[in-house]
């Protein structure tokens, strides 16, 4: 168990070193990396007169997957 716990406080630790250099790099993108991050994560953008729907890459069945596997 206590292997477990340790395994586990690794893994988070490097996750939480990878997303500080993931924000460190995005705050350091100029307007052409951020439109290409964009362009690699939305499929479309649908616009009418009433609102703004964006359609991404990522199925929501997925994003909602991870979100309840990170609630357990």
């Amino acid at each position: 168990m206590a292997e477990n716990e340790h395994d586990l406080s690794l893994l988070v630790s490097r996750l939480e070193h990878f997303s500080a250099k993931v924000t460190a790099g995005l705050a350091g993108l100029e307007r052409t990396g951020m439109r290409q991050i964009i362009r690699t994560m939305v499929r479309w953008v649908e616009i009418d007169d009433a609102h703004i729907e964006i359609i991404f890459r990522v199925p929501r069945s997925m994003a909602r997957q991870a979100q309840n596997h990170q609630a357990k």
